[in-house]
């Protein structure tokens, strides 16, 4: 059975990723700062989270890594789901796929990296519901992404068969 909220396509606007030559053994895990956003564009919902680690000061010592992080998402809302709970849905589970991209990027990063893999923390995604949230994109920035969603709908929800010249409903 497929969820009523349904991610269409996500990608990575920023990934900053610093590992540092002079971290100590004895750290304290940074502070993760969560900006979260999210708005209604034609018949898609767009949701944006920015994931920073806080620098330390050097009494509680220097972390091996410090990562900045900020995914966005295209998502649909199954019709038939009760209207008043979509932008509860999108929230939270909208920024709890896209947290999980983003731990995915710094696994594999670090891992990769000299100091051995690092795991953003789990969450509970009912934050989402509260998250400090941020605006900078301009209205023609948005424009640009509504228009290039509009196009990216169209094209899928209309194929073609080989060889036949008929269009075909793809499944999602």
């Amino acid at each position: 059975m497929l969820s009523a909220i349904q991610v269409r396509r996500h990608f990575v606007r920023s990934f900053h990723f610093d590992a540092s030559p002079n971290h100590s053994d004895d750290y304290e895990e940074p502070e993760l700062e969560i900006a979260f956003a999210n708005w209604k564009n034609d018949d898609h919902w767009i949701v944006r989270l920015k994931v920073e680690t806080t620098k330390l000061p050097k009494s509680k010592g220097n972390p091996p890594y410090l990562i900045r992080a900020e995914v966005e998402g295209l998502f649909d809302v199954h019709p038939d789901f009760p209207k008043e709970r979509v932008e509860e849905i999108v929230k939270m589970n909208g920024g709890a796929i896209l947290y999980a991209a983003i731990r995915e990027l710094v696994i594999t990063h670090s891992s990769r990296s000299l100091y051995g893999p690092a795991e953003l923390p789990t969450i509970d995604a009912r934050m989402f519901l509260e998250a400090p949230s941020y605006e900078e994109a301009s209205p023609a920035a948005m424009e640009k992404v509504a228009k290039t969603n509009r196009k990216q709908a169209a094209t899928t929800k209309k194929g073609k068969k080989a060889g036949s010249g008929k269009s075909a409903e793809v499944s999602k």
